[in-house]
């Protein structure tokens, strides 16, 4: 376990916002459920860039906890005649029987089910847990709803994922949890990491780019998750020495627009803006920041890569300079 300081009670949020759903913008509800976490984090220490562990409990979480959390959680979601879509984050993998047990997941769908308007769902797992049984359990609860399972690839260079952010799979193991999840009759939404540690700009970029290339066949979508410095992580302690900093967004407007053109138009990439502008998070200069992440979300919202168009600043010569310093 990480040297980090963990509450002991349960804490369950809620909130929701306009983003992109599976075809088209609009309203998006999120579900934050305390397992206790990613077992692989609670096992290994867990991956360089991720932090989520030090905001659960980091311990077992009882079904009866968790049936009250479900409880809460779900009558936050207003009666609405939608559509409207709903991400369920649990820190870890909802498909996991340790995090929740299949009575409980099974009492979720339950009370879902019973809530107008949800038109598409997302879970996060692990590719180890995407099991034809767990995904058909899932789509066949909610059978009105798109489901999607979304899985933390990285990168598809086993070096890059083994190496800089310490996944414990390989793209063959993705690859099988793709292909089961499709087959089960879910939605697959892939993860891929803006410039873990150890990288350069350009070389994050190049890992990046190629990444969504190799995997547009096996992906019905992609999140670029552009690093930024979460408390408890090997990126945290680079970063204190100075070892480390998150992307440029000039660097992630670049990566979108290639990104974008290694997918067929009907399938999303998307980019959230968590930490943007800021000295933990993907930042350019405080003249450019605000009109900078203002474009990443403008486009991650519709799509049109004309959102990443247009952005003129001083900064960007220094960008240029440490972007081609390999060269």
């Amino acid at each position: 376990m990480r040297d980090v300081e963990h509450r002991e009670e349960i804490r369950p949020s809620h909130w929701s916002t306009r983003d992109r759903m599976f075809h088209g913008p609009g309203i998006i509800h999120y579900i934050i459920l305390d397992t206790g976490g990613c077992h692989w984090a609670r096992k290994t220490g867990g991956c360089s860039m991720c932090g989520f562990i030090a905001d659960t409990c980091a311990r077992d979480v009882s079904d009866e906890e968790l049936r009250r959390e479900i409880d809460d959680v779900v009558a936050r979601i207003p009666d609405s005649q939608g559509p409207f879509g709903l991400k369920i984050f649990t820190s870890g993998s909802f498909l996991d029987t340790r995090e929740i047990s299949e009575e409980n997941r099974e009492y979720l769908l339950a009370e879902l089910a019973d809530k107008p308007g949800i038109s598409e769902m997302t879970v996060e797992s692990r590719p180890e847990f995407v099991v034809d049984e767990s995904v058909s359990a899932v789509v066949s609860a909610l059978p009105d709803v798109e489901v999607e399972v979304a899985l933390g690839l990285e990168s598809s260079s086993d070096w890059v994922r083994e190496n800089c952010v310490g996944k414990g799979f390989s793209l063959e193991d993705f690859g099988k949890a793709s292909r089961t999840a499709r087959q089960s009759g879910a939605r697959v939404k892939t993860y891929l990491l803006l410039k873990p540690p150890f990288m350069s700009e350009f070389d994050a970029a190049y890992d990046c780019v190629r990444s969504a290339k190799d995997i547009s066949g096996e992906t019905d979508s992609i999140s670029i998750n552009a690093c930024n410095v979460q408390r408890g992580t090997l990126v945290q302690e680079l970063f204190k020495r100075r070892e480390y900093r998150p992307p440029w967004i000039w660097t992630v407007l670049d990566v979108l627009k290639q990104a974008r053109d290694a997918l067929p138009s009907e399938k999303n990439v998307i980019c959230d803006t968590v930490a943007f502008g800021k000295r933990r998070g993907p930042y350019n200069c405080p003249r450019c920041n605000k009109r900078a992440v203002s474009m990443v979300e403008a486009f991650s919202l519709g799509q049109d890569p004309r959102e990443l168009e247009g952005l003129e600043c001083d900064c960007r010569g220094r960008w240029t300079e440490i972007y081609n310093y390999h060269f």
